[in-house]
């Protein structure tokens, strides 16, 4: 067995082993720092490979993208789901009026959150074969993911302001030299 599929069958068991061992939902912190670190990766490795075609560990990596975010959306799943249980919050509380203001934090996390269980959920070759040409449009969702996770992210830790803001500028950077490196 070659190293690439080593490194896939342990990615591919990753978040079962962490849902065992975490069974603390004062931790679910832990887990949206894994979740957002893991997507900022997933949306990075494309428009890299794209501006470093020569380095093949770029090309290796872009083939591991959806064992590593079923990873994040395990991870994110594994966030909310502690979250509310370590505020002892119901589910219910998804329908309070409160939720609906785009000032709260919660507001941004939701679309977020919709949209990772939807990606993961779409993240096989089962996935691909049945939605075709409509898998790709799904998957570009990720992109406006981002975005809402880095808002949420903002609202809540006013310290992780300036990170986040790095961060996707960088990705807009980056992604804009790929798409410039994909034209010449």
């Amino acid at each position: 067995m070659n190293t690439y599929k080593i490194v896939k069958k342990i990615l591919q068991i990753i978040p079962f082993i962490w849902l065992i061992i975490f069974i603390d939902p004062s931790l679910y912190k832990l887990f949206w720092e894994y979740s957002w670190k893991i997507l900022i990766i997933l949306l990075f490795i494309r428009p890299i490979k794209d501006v470093f075609p020569e380095y093949k560990i770029f090309w290796e990596a872009v083939s591991l993208r959806k064992e590593l975010w079923i990873i994040s959306g395990v991870f994110a799943l594994v966030h909310v789901i502690w979250y509310f249980l370590s505020h002892n919050l119901s589910f219910l509380f998804l329908f309070d009026s409160i939720m609906w203001n785009y000032k709260w934090y919660l507001w941004w996390w939701m679309f977020a959150f919709v949209i990772a269980m939807l990606l993961t959920i779409t993240s096989n070759t089962f996935s691909m074969k049945k939605l075709w040409k409509h898998w790709k449009k799904i998957q570009k969702l990720a992109y406006l993911m981002l975005f809402f996770v880095a808002i949420h992210i903002a609202l809540v830790n006013k310290e992780a302001l300036f990170s986040v803001i790095i961060t996707v500028t960088s990705y807009i950077i980056i992604y804009f030299l790929a798409f410039l490196y994909k034209k010449i």
